[in-house]
């Protein structure tokens, strides 16, 4: 198979590939492992909850970082909402 990697042709067999996704699996559960040992994914889903049950209007409201100026990390709260809002969308899940 060829394939273009940073505007570069490479060639690579159906058993380059399979060994390439093999380790690419690997890479994913491990990082799904770590982010439920370290409370990263508890946190992404109380976040999805509480997108699903106030909407975007209210985070909006909520977390905007003009309603929240004393809050030095607002603005960083604020983005992983926003975030974590648009993929729900893009994944249809509201």
């Amino acid at each position: 198979m060829v394939g273009l990697i940073g505007g570069i042709s490479i060639n690579m067999s159906e058993k380059d590939l399979s060994h390439i996704t093999k380790e690419l699996n690997k890479i994913k559960d491990r990082l799904i492992e770590l982010g439920e040992k370290n409370g990263t994914n508890a946190r992404v889903r109380d976040m999805k909850a509480e997108i699903t049950s106030i909407g975007w209007v209210g985070i909006l409201e909520k977390y905007h970082p003009e309603n929240n100026l004393e809050d030095p990390a607002a603005h960083e709260l604020f983005q992983m909402y926003k975030y974590i809002f648009f993929k729900m969308r893009e994944d249809k899940e509201i």
